[in-house]
């Protein structure tokens, strides 16, 4: 398989997809997987591909449980 040169590309922005779109292509590659802290529950893996799921904690935990997710 070739390496692709992307210099002698010439693409407009809208051809090029975003990180979170080229993980719904691979089944959840890349920063489709999450892990979150939730308080002082236990660290949960989450398939997400938003920027930033963190809103899961207290969508599984119930309200005021704060937590934050990064990148597994």
């Amino acid at each position: 398989m070739k390496k692709l040169n992307l210099e002698k590309l010439k693409l407009a922005a809208e051809d090029v997809l975003q990180r979170n779109q080229l993980g719904s292509i691979y089944g959840g590659s890349g920063t489709c997987q999450w892990l979150c802290v939730c308080g002082s529950h236990p660290t949960i893996s989450v398939w997400d591909c938003s920027d930033d799921p963190s809103g899961i904690c207290e969508a599984e935990f119930g309200p005021g449980t704060g937590g934050h997710c990064y990148p597994a």
